[in-house]
Protein backbone atom coordinates (compact mmCIF):
# COMPACT_ATOMS: atom_id res chain seq x y z
CA UNK A 1 0.00 0.00 0.00
CA UNK A 2 1.08 3.70 -0.81
CA UNK A 3 0.89 4.44 2.87
CA UNK A 4 3.23 2.09 4.07
CA UNK A 5 5.76 3.41 1.29
CA UNK A 6 5.41 6.98 2.08
CA UNK A 7 6.38 5.95 6.08
CA UNK A 8 8.61 8.34 7.29
CA UNK A 9 7.80 11.08 4.74
CA UNK A 10 4.24 12.45 5.60
CA UNK A 11 6.01 15.73 7.46
CA UNK A 12 7.73 16.29 4.23
CA UNK A 13 4.59 15.63 2.35
CA UNK A 14 2.77 18.09 4.63
CA UNK A 15 5.04 20.84 4.45
CA UNK A 16 5.21 20.94 0.49
CA UNK A 17 2.74 22.98 -1.63
CA UNK A 18 1.70 19.75 -3.88
CA UNK A 19 2.22 17.64 -1.27
CA UNK A 20 -0.12 18.48 1.04
CA UNK A 21 -2.60 18.27 -2.23
CA UNK A 22 -1.67 14.61 -2.45
CA UNK A 23 -1.81 13.67 1.08
CA UNK A 24 -5.28 15.41 1.59
CA UNK A 25 -6.67 12.86 -1.58
CA UNK A 26 -4.38 10.11 0.30
CA UNK A 27 -6.09 10.90 3.70
CA UNK A 28 -9.67 10.73 1.79
CA UNK A 29 -9.70 6.96 0.40
CA UNK A 30 -7.36 4.94 2.96
CA UNK A 31 -8.83 3.13 5.70
CA UNK A 32 -9.04 4.03 9.57
CA UNK A 33 -6.23 2.27 9.92
CA UNK A 34 -4.05 3.76 7.28
CA UNK A 35 -4.95 7.21 8.61
CA UNK A 36 -3.63 5.97 12.38
CA UNK A 37 -0.53 5.42 10.94
CA UNK A 38 -0.46 8.86 8.90
CA UNK A 39 -1.84 10.15 11.79
CA UNK A 40 0.95 9.22 14.55
CA UNK A 41 3.77 9.97 12.57
CA UNK A 42 2.25 13.16 11.88
CA UNK A 43 1.72 14.34 15.81
CA UNK A 44 5.32 13.64 16.92
CA UNK A 45 5.92 16.38 14.99
CA UNK A 46 2.95 18.87 14.75
CA UNK A 47 4.34 21.83 16.35
CA UNK A 48 6.36 21.86 12.55
CA UNK A 49 2.98 21.88 10.67
CA UNK A 50 1.02 24.19 12.44
CA UNK A 51 4.38 26.93 11.54
CA UNK A 52 4.26 25.78 8.02
CA UNK A 53 1.76 26.94 5.65
CA UNK A 54 0.99 24.08 4.18
CA UNK A 55 0.88 21.89 7.01
CA UNK A 56 -1.02 24.08 8.79
CA UNK A 57 -3.85 23.17 6.32
CA UNK A 58 -2.86 19.55 7.05
CA UNK A 59 -2.86 20.14 10.89
CA UNK A 60 -6.56 21.12 10.69
CA UNK A 61 -7.74 19.05 7.88
CA UNK A 62 -6.34 15.91 9.81
CA UNK A 63 -7.68 16.83 13.58
CA UNK A 64 -4.41 16.57 14.77
CA UNK A 65 -4.68 18.13 18.06
CA UNK A 66 -8.01 16.54 18.75
CA UNK A 67 -5.66 13.09 17.63
CA UNK A 68 -3.90 13.94 20.45
CA UNK A 69 -6.26 14.79 23.08
CA UNK A 70 -9.30 13.17 22.36
CA UNK A 71 -8.29 10.16 20.49
CA UNK A 72 -11.33 7.97 21.08
CA UNK A 73 -13.78 10.44 19.87
CA UNK A 74 -10.99 11.07 16.66
CA UNK A 75 -11.38 6.89 15.87
CA UNK A 76 -15.08 7.48 16.42
CA UNK A 77 -15.36 10.72 14.00
CA UNK A 78 -13.29 8.96 11.23
CA UNK A 79 -14.88 5.53 11.35
CA UNK A 80 -18.59 7.79 11.10
CA UNK A 81 -16.76 9.91 8.85
CA UNK A 82 -15.35 6.65 6.11
CA UNK A 83 -18.71 4.89 6.67
CA UNK A 84 -20.61 8.38 5.49
CA UNK A 85 -18.17 8.66 2.45
CA UNK A 86 -19.03 4.91 1.47
CA UNK A 87 -22.27 4.84 1.61
CA UNK A 88 -22.14 8.31 -0.56
CA UNK A 89 -19.61 6.76 -2.76
CA UNK A 90 -22.45 3.86 -3.14
CA UNK A 91 -25.44 5.87 -3.50
CA UNK A 92 -23.77 7.84 -6.88
CA UNK A 93 -22.79 4.40 -8.04
CA UNK A 94 -26.08 3.41 -8.36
Amino acid sequence: MVVLKLKGRFTQLACDRHGSRVLDQIWGSVPLRMKQIIAEELASREKELWSDPFGHHIARNLALTHFLKRRREWDEHQAAESKRRKMFAELLED
